[in-house]
C-alpha cells in the first residue's frame, strides 16, 4: 500500500459506490493497511457507501464490534460524536445493546447526552427503548441527563411509562427523574396520566407510591380522573386515584372533570 501511495494514489480513493478504500481495509480485517492510509492523510470520517447504521468507518467498526479498528480511528482523529442521520456510535452500540462498546465509547469520550435533528429521542431513551436497565444505569452513572426534554416533547420517564416498564420507571425515579413532568407535545398530559391512558395499573400504582400527584393537569392535558373514567377497568383506576388524594372537583383547563 505504501508503494501505491507513494506513486501518487490518493488515501481517500473511493470505488463506484463511494465507499472509500480504508472502508475496504477495515472490512478485510487489514489494520496495518487502515493505519498506513491514515498516516498518508485517509480521511478517517470517510464514507462506507452503507446505511446510516454503517454509514461511516467507526460506525462500521462499532457495528461489528471491532475494538482495535475503533482505536486506530479514534487515535487518528476521528468524531466519536458524528452522526450519519442521527446514528452516532454510542447510540449505534446501544442499540446492540454491546455493553462492551458502550463502555469503551463513554471512557473515549462519547457524549451521554447528544442530541440531533434526526433523533426524536435522547441516548439515555435509546437505552429505554430497548429495555436494557444495566445499559440504563451506566448512561446515569455516566452523566445521562434523566429529565431532558427530546425532540418529541417527552422526557425517560414519559418514554418508560408509555412502553409500560415499571421496572425502569422505578429506576428513573430512584435516580430523580421529574414524577410530575408533562408532555411537551400536543396532549400536554403527565406521566401519571399518560399511564392511566395505557390502563397500566402497575405503573399508576407505582407513579403515585411515589408522590405522583394525581390532580395535576397542565397545558391542556386531562386530569387523571378524566382519564381513568374512559378505561374499562374504571372503578379499580378511580378508585386508586381517590385513595392517593385525587379531587374529584378538581377539573382541567378546559373545565372537564
Amino acid at each position: 500500500m505504501q508503494e501505491f501511495l507513494q506513486k501518487g494514489m490518493s488515501p481517500n480513493t473511493k470505488n463506484k459506490r463511494g465507499s472509500c478504500i480504508a472502508f475496504k481495509a477495515i472490512k478485510n480485517g487489514h489494520q496495518e493497511i487502515l493505519k498506513t492510509l491514515l498516516e498518508n492523510g485517509a480521511d478517517p470520517q470517510g464514507p462506507t457507501a452503507l446505511s446510516h447504521e454503517e454509514g461511516s468507518l467507526l460506525l462500521y467498526a462499532v457495528t461489528h464490534d471491532s475494538l482495535e479498528v475503533i482505536d486506530i480511528l479514534l487515535d487518528n482523529g476521528a468524531d466519536i460524536n458524528k452522526h450519519s442521520y442521527g446514528s452516532t456510535p454510542l447510540r449505534n452500540a446501544i442499540k446492540r445493546k454491546d455493553m462492551k462498546i458502550i463502555k469503551h465509547l463513554l471512557n473515549h469520550t462519547a457524549d451521554v447526552n447528544e442530541m440531533n435533528l434526526y433523533q426524536d429521542k435522547t441516548v439515555l431513551m435509546e437505552g429505554i427503548a430497548i429495555g436494557n436497565k444495566d445499559i440504563v444505569n451506566l448512561l446515569i452513572k455516566s452523566g445521562a441527563a434523566v429529565n431532558e426534554i427530546a425532540i418529541n416533547g417527552n422526557t425517560a420517564l414519559h418514554t418508560a411509562v408509555i412502553l409500560g416498564d415499571n421496572e425502569m420507571v422505578k429506576l428513573l425515579l430512584d435516580n430523580k427523574a421529574e414524577i410530575n413532568t408533562w408532555s411537551h407535545y400536543s396532549s400536554g398530559g403527565t406521566v401519571l396520566t399518560e399511564a392511566i391512558k395505557q390502563n397500566d395499573l402497575d405503573i399508576a400504582q407505582t407513579l403515585l407510591d411515589y408522590g405522583a400527584n394525581p390532580n395535576d393537569a397542565r397545558h391542556g392535558g386531562e386530569t387523571a380522573l378524566v382519564a381513568a373514567s374512559q378505561k374499562n377497568n374504571t372503578n379499580t383506576l378511580v378508585d386508586l386515584l381517590l385513595e392517593k388524594g385525587a379531587d374529584i372537583n378538581t377539573t382541567d383547563s378546559h373545565g372537564k372533570w
